[in-house]
């Protein structure tokens, strides 16, 4: 269980976390280590921080795309009711950090861990229903993930999602 200040985190099943970031993960501890780092928040904030953990560095999910071509599927660890494709690229060498951001909401006394990865700070996807509520909303959200993809790996796609066909938030302009 995860602790902030004084007060349990929860964790809800839909967080926006990978695996191995949850309570009984590999690097569950690195995400302890980033609540130990973030500071005290009012009620009524949703902080986001990102803090340097330091080693061990881990691999980064998200990476600047710089054109090249997209992968489109679903990803595996998003668990909307109705998960849409995201963007994905394959790079020839798997690039490090030593960031981790999380993301509260709730209260300081009753804190809820709604997502944790590795890297600075992504907005969510544009499909997902807390884009309205990014900073920027949901058209920041689109302008990132048009610069940015999810580092391609087979196990993180959802077996028979992947397409080439983009989705509409990606090519309208």
């Amino acid at each position: 269980m995860y602790m902030y200040k004084d007060f349990p985190v929860k964790v809800p099943a839909t967080a926006d976390m990978p695996r191995r970031y949850r309570p009984d993960g590999q690097f569950a501890h690195l995400v302890q280590k980033a609540l130990d780092q973030t500071p005290k928040w009012s009620e009524g904030d949703d902080p986001i921080e990102t803090v340097v953990i330091g080693r061990p560095k881990v691999y980064k999910t998200v990476v600047p795309t710089e054109g090249g071509d997209r992968i489109w599927a679903i990803h595996c660890g998003h668990a909307a009711k109705r998960a849409q494709v995201s963007p994905f690229v394959q790079i020839s060498d798997q690039l490090f950090t030593d960031r981790l951001t999380v993301e509260l909401t709730g209260t300081p006394k009753s804190p809820i861990l709604v997502r944790a990865y590795p890297g600075e700070y992504m907005p969510p996807l544009p499909w997902m229903k807390t884009a309205s509520w990014a900073d920027g909303g949901r058209e920041a959200c689109i302008n990132f993930w048009r610069q940015h993809a999810f580092v391609f790996a087979e196990q993180l796609i959802r077996k028979g999602s992947q397409t080439k066909r983009s989705p509409e938030w990606f090519t309208a302009r």
